[in-house]
């Protein structure tokens, strides 16, 4: 059986805490970020290595170089706490981090060019049977965000009419923004209101994110929450 190492590293990216698994494996390094928001207490990393580990999605594997050196306890402590007084990953870890923000790139394009496509189809469906029935039909046409596309993150008016404009799941609606355009990536936050009758949300704001994307040119990160309560409904990086 191939022997496997791993490693998880907790810290500060602004404006959130996160946490990096590095796992090597025949080798070979793989990586997987997770976004845990507030800095995470001792027992809820172990909470969420227990009943998340094996669902994470790695990224492409890089070649790399194990040592199998044998440490004695006291050697070990030392490291660990010089380990806890550095910040960040090491270089393997980034490039394959970047393979797999490459990746998840390259997926939501091919995701947002299967929904236009779609969209298109629905449209000219629509477009046929009104044709067909021979009746006089009103058509709600949704909302052109097109004309408020930027450049610029920092370009509050057309990025709150964006973000405005979009429809979201039921139960929730748009409230207000936090934009984060002082170093990159640069970031937005959308905060929205939510109904008591509000179901608890998974990915249904892809569709959201993407737009978001694809209306904001330099944008690198969204995040959306509660209004109220603050609290991190979702988190998506370009």
């Amino acid at each position: 059986m191939d022997k496997v190492n791993g490693k998880l590293t907790v810290f500060f990216e602004e404006p959130f805490w996160v946490g990096i698994f590095e796992r090597i494996e025949d080798g070979k390094l793989s990586v997987a970020k997770v976004t845990f928001g507030a800095e995470p207490k001792d027992y809820e990393v172990q909470e969420y290595i227990q009943k998340c580990y094996f669902s994470l999605k790695f990224s492409s594997v890089v070649e790399t170089v194990v040592k199998d050196i044998k440490r004695n306890p006291k050697r070990m402590q030392r490291e660990a706490k010089k380990q806890m007084l550095e910040i960040g990953i090491g270089t393997k870890s980034q490039q394959a981090l970047k393979l797999q923000q490459e990746q998840n790139k390259q997926e939501r394009k091919e995701k947002r060019r299967k929904k236009k496509v779609l969209a298109i189809m629905l449209v000219a469906m629509s477009i046929m049977l009104i044709s067909a029935c021979g009746k006089k039909e009103k058509l709600y046409e949704i909302p052109d965000l097109s004309q408020y596309k930027t450049d610029y993150v920092g370009d509050s008016s057309n990025v709150i009419n964006i973000v405005s404009g979009q429809e979201y799941p039921a139960g929730y609606s748009y409230d207000s923004i936090e934009i984060q355009s002082e170093t990159e990536p640069y970031g937005l936050t959308v905060f929205l209101k939510d109904e008591p009758s509000a179901a608890k949300l998974e990915d249904e704001l892809q569709v959201n994110a993407d737009m978001t994307f694809d209306l904001i040119g330099n944008l690198g990160t969204i995040d959306y929450k509660i209004a109220d309560s603050k609290e991190i409904i979702a988190s998506y990086e370009r």
